[in-house]
Parts: structure tokens; C-alpha cells; sequence
């Protein structure tokens, strides 16, 4: 039970540095929801299933959270970045945080759009397409 609870306030912390990074409230929030969807057990990981998750019943606001949110990434993963390197890992290390093409092409074939892969690459639908197919 202990483990549980340092992992609740581990993520409540990377929570606390990252929403500032969002310009408004409703993106702060769902940022939250996001990640923990992303931590969860899913088999699938896409906007369905992450709404699902924070009990939504569409994937809208998982959608704009990525393809239109006013926030800074650069600066959302040096706070993760300097999070991993307080708790887990040696001030030295870097840390890559990358979409690969199993992962792009994973979350196509389970419903996203081009349009929210590229905005989740911080690029246009076209280029995600260009990279990871075709369809």
C-alpha cells in the first residue's frame, strides 16, 4: 500500500511541474487524466481508450489536449526529464523521449487519426503520414 501511495504522489509532483506549462485549465487538468491513462493497465492506448479511462465518453478532449492545447513540450520534458533524474537516474544521463513506428502506426490502427499522431510528434498529419504509412 505504501508503494501505491509514492506513486500517487510521485505523479501528483510531475503533475505540479508540468500544468503550469498549459495556458489554460481544462488542458492543466485532462493532462493529468492523460497520464494516468497512460500508465494504466490498457491494452490499447489511444484517445478512446484514455478517455475511457478518465471516465469520458468520447475522445474529444484527449484529441484537443494534443492537436490543440496552447502548451510548451519543450519545457514539459525537461520538467519530466528533471524529474527522472531527481528520483530514478544520474544528473549525466539524457533522456529521448520518441515516437516509434510500431507505436504510430499501433495508434492508427487502433482508431487515431493522422491528425492527432502528428500533433502527439509535434509535426502535421502529413509528414506523420508521409513516415509511418500510407493508409
Amino acid at each position: 500500500m505504501a508503494e501505491v501511495g509514492a506513486w500517487a504522489a510521485g505523479l501528483a509532483e510531475v503533475h505540479a511541474r508540468i500544468a503550469p506549462r498549459f495556458a489554460r485549465s481544462e488542458p492543466r487538468e485532462r493532462v493529468l487524466a492523460y497520464v494516468r491513462g497512460l500508465l494504466a493497465p490498457l491494452e490499447r492506448k489511444n484517445s478512446w481508450t484514455l478517455a475511457e479511462q478518465a471516465g469520458e465518453s468520447i475522445p474529444d478532449g484527449m484529441q484537443r489536449l494534443l492537436m490543440s492545447a496552447d502548451w510548451d513540450a519543450g519545457a514539459v520534458r525537461d520538467d519530466v526529464r528533471d524529474y527522472v533524474v531527481e528520483h530514478l537516474g544520474d544528473p549525466a544521463a539524457t533522456l529521448e523521449v520518441t515516437m516509434v513506428e510500431g507505436d504510430a502506426v499501433s495508434a492508427r490502427h487502433a482508431g487515431d487519426s493522422w491528425t492527432v499522431i502528428g500533433a502527439a510528434l509535434h509535426t502535421t498529419r502529413q509528414a506523420a503520414q508521409q513516415r509511418f504509412g500510407n493508409d
